[in-house]
């Protein structure tokens, strides 16, 4: 317990993430607080998500603007709520329901979170806008442009340099295939099955190109650690 305010646990945590979309280094969002917010004669209980944030106690976002509709004086800095007075429904003496405000810290996975229960309705009430440092934001680019390069080395290998201009063929003898002696081995399914799929694989990649030639190639096999070809 910090600041006398108890803490409690989310059923499931919440990934946070910085307004360019890397994690935020405070990880994610395990625990929330229940807060009687006070602003003038303002009273409002909310729950607030707990994580890091920098020099700032708390962030109320535009969705909370929006809800309670304030007037402000931006010039003197001032902020004012009008408080409307409600009738409290009850029922045999008991409230009907004691609605809780209900906030988030990632618009992107709010949906997601909806529909796997984590959240009651899609509308966020809180954003977190992590600063980033110069040096934390040239480290990102550098990032990006290394994710990048990977990329394109994968897309790279896929595929053998260009071909020149000349490509050369070797002609063989008419009677060449009788003068070699060969012999047909039988496969197994497993066998044909991955010859089969390395075929298609490596002419789609251009590693290969249909053979013209009257004599096969050998293969062979070799297991993986798991029993696999």
């Amino acid at each position: 317990m910090e600041h006398k305010v108890w803490r409690h646990l989310l059923k499931r945590e919440i990934p946070l993430y910085n307004i360019n979309r890397t994690k935020n280094h405070a990880g994610s969002i395990s625990e929330f607080v229940q807060l009687e917010l006070t602003i003038g004669d303002y009273v409002e209980v909310v729950e607030l998500l707990v994580t890091d944030l920098g020099p700032e106690e708390v962030i109320l976002g535009l969705p909370w603007l929006r809800k309670v509709n304030p007037d402000i004086d931006w010039r003197a800095g001032l902020m004012n709520i009008k408080v409307e007075e409600e009738e409290e429904v009850k029922e045999d003496g008991a409230e009907v329901e004691e609605w809780y405000q209900r906030i988030i810290g990632n618009r992107q996975q709010r949906r997601k979170w909806w529909k796997e229960g984590i959240l009651e309705n899609t509308t966020d009430e809180l954003w977190v806008a992590a600063g980033v440092t110069y040096s934390a934001e040239l480290a990102y680019e550098e990032s990006k442009k290394k994710e990048k390069q990977s990329m394109e080395d994968i897309e790279e290998s896929h595929h053998l340099p260009e071909h020149k201009p000349y490509d050369y063929t070797i002609d063989l003898k008419p009677d060449a295939s009788e003068m070699i002696q060969s012999k047909v081995y039988p496969m197994s399914v497993n066998e044909q099955r991955e010859l089969d799929q390395f075929l298609e694989e490596n002419l789609w990649k251009g590693y290969i190109v249909p053979s013209k030639s009257p004599m096969a190639s050998l293969v062979f096999f070799v297991k993986k650690k798991d029993g696999k070809l």
